[in-house]
């Protein structure tokens, strides 16, 4: 599927009951937390030299094996493995998952300011246009 302006099913739609119903369906209400999975107040410190391993191989084995919808950006997993994967990309496809490997690595190693990564970390759900 290609990513363009005239894909029908994106953007903003309005607050439909069957909207309503789809999102309940998809996102069940909240169990209560398991207290034993909770994550120490600390945090145990992790020797960078393990993320070393993360290359252009892991991003293009990951790529291959992705699945599921790209959200608001709409860059799906079929997209990413094309762009990765595909000989039709040349070079630009190793390239592209050499530079996610060095991002992935930055991230897992180096503290780096909230402000420069916090596209990252927006949670989206469905767009949608409330009424009234």
């Amino acid at each position: 599927k290609f990513v363009d302006v005239d894909d029908s099913i994106v953007g903003v739609h309005k607050l439909t009951p069957s909207i309503i119903n789809e999102l309940q369906r998809k996102h069940p209400p909240a169990e209560p937390c398991d207290g034993r999975i909770i994550l120490p107040d600390t945090n145990t410190i992790v020797q960078p030299v393990i993320f070393e391993r993360i290359g252009s191989d892991t991003i293009t084995k990951c790529a291959k094996n992705i699945h599921g919808s790209g959200g608001p950006s709409r860059i799906d997993a079929e997209t990413w493995k094309n762009l990765i994967c595909s000989k039709a990309h040349g070079a630009e496809g190793s390239q592209l998952a050499e530079e996610i490997a060095n991002l992935t690595r930055r991230l897992c190693s180096e503290e780096i300011p909230y402000e420069y990564i916090s596209s990252f970390n927006v949670l989206s759900t469905s767009p949608t246009q409330e009424t009234g």
